[in-house]
């Protein structure tokens, strides 16, 4: 190699792979404004502008990292251990990326989780960590704007950063594909598209945590400045993975086409006098397994310490709040965390017979009490009464039934 290499040679190939990146994740930005921009949460809209505008920066920086190396001071062999301001702020740029996707992540790991709070905490310290060592390393960098510095008192900061960046996105990879793992049924189906959600997870962020421990290795032990051929893309690396999974909904709803799941999805069981009873009908009048397994959630309703409910798309029951209505009916709210980037909407609706004047109980109950009582005044109607399950393919992520 010519003596030029190991600095202006580094740093042309990786800005080149990161502006690469960019038209990847430019087409992955176009997509999502086409397809979820007008529908999606303003959170999630935020993120991708967001992102966009901090991954312009960079692309930016890194331009003029070359441009001033090879035209501004083309043939000046000792500017080539002076730092230029546009490499100066490449840590902090890509830290803030990194914390930004990461944090999402850690929301996901939340509602796929079931609302357990350990792990999204180690997810935002891991986070915070790798953030602070970014931004200290870009003002040590702007205090000592020279290679040779550079790499003789900062190689511990440098590694320090790219290694809790690697191990919050093998937390954050591991967490999931946990979770994902255990929503599982007796459908091939329904693992098919589970299996292909967990390579997806698995194949985004084992990138960034890969790309992240590459460059601190070839900071800390590599020749020259090759460390910069991962470390201009990890940036670019982030923001198509998140990019990847909001987009990657629309994909999950056609598997959920293909595997054999109609939409609207309407079912119904029947409700006894007492609400403990809940009975389904069995399978083959009008009904497909799928929706079998449906109503064996909704007898875990009543059952929360039963196992965890698994069809083909819901991965729990979480909690069940049986409150009383003012008209003497019952009724049942449950929320439900889907697995991640499995979209499924759910809908409820039920109707109960006010039997007060048929109801040998509901007569002498107002008699004895009035019709203005506090107390209950009915109970559900030995009739049974119908509870209706529509589900169809969305875009939540939480469900309140």
């Amino acid at each position: 190699m010519g003596p030029f290499d190991g600095i202006v040679g580094a740093f042309l190939l990786g800005t080149l792979l990161n502006y690469i990146l960019l038209g990847t994740t430019l087409v992955q930005t176009a997509d999502y404004i086409r397809i979820y921009w007008a529908t999606d949460k303003p959170v999630y809209r935020i993120t991708v502008m967001g992102l966009l505008v901090l991954g312009l920066v960079h692309s930016a920086a890194s331009g003029h990292i070359v441009y001033s190396t090879d035209v501004t001071h083309f043939g000046d062999v000792k500017h080539l251990t002076v730092i230029p301001w546009s490499f100066c702020i490449d840590p902090i740029v890509t830290a803030i990326i990194a914390a930004w996707v990461q944090l999402f992540y850690s929301y996901r790991v939340y509602t796929v989780g079931g609302r357990r709070i350990l792990l999204p905490i180690i997810i935002v310290i891991l986070t915070a960590f790798q953030l602070a060592w970014g931004i200290f390393c870009t003002v040590y960098a702007f205090g000592h704007p020279s290679y040779i510095t550079i790499q003789k008192n900062l190689t511990f900061g440098v590694a320090t950063w790219l290694v809790g960046m690697a191990v919050s996105d093998i937390v954050i990879t591991g967490s999931l594909i946990w979770y994902l793992s255990r929503v599982r049924s007796d459908y091939s189906e329904t693992n098919t598209i589970i299996d292909r959600v967990i390579r997806h997870i698995f194949a985004n962020n084992a990138a960034t945590a890969v790309t992240s421990c590459v460059s601190a290795l070839a900071f800390a032990f590599g020749p020259g400045a090759w460390h910069v051929l991962a470390g201009l893309i990890i940036s670019k690396l982030y923001q198509s993975s998140l990019l990847a999974s909001l987009n990657g909904r629309r994909t999950i709803k056609n598997d959920l086409k293909a595997s054999g799941v109609r939409q609207p999805y309407t079912t119904a069981a029947v409700f006894s006098p007492r609400i403990n009873d809940v009975r389904s009908p069995r399978i083959g009048e009008g009904e497909t397994p799928q929706m079998s397994a449906i109503h064996r959630g909704l007898q875990a309703i009543k059952r929360p310490s039963a196992a965890a409910f698994h069809s083909f798309s819901l991965s729990s029951l979480r909690s069940t709040d049986m409150g009383e209505h003012s008209n003497g009916t019952f009724g049942q709210h449950t929320r439900t965390v889907l697995p991640d980037g499995i979209p499924i909407h759910v809908t409820i609706e039920s109707e109960q017979v006010d039997s007060r004047a048929e109801s040998p109980w509901g007569a002498k109950h107002s008699a004895q009490h009035g019709s203005n009582s506090n107390l209950p005044s009915s109970r559900p109607s030995p009739e049974p009464s119908l509870l209706r399950m529509e589900v169809t393919p969305g875009s939540e992520k939480e469900i309140e039934i």
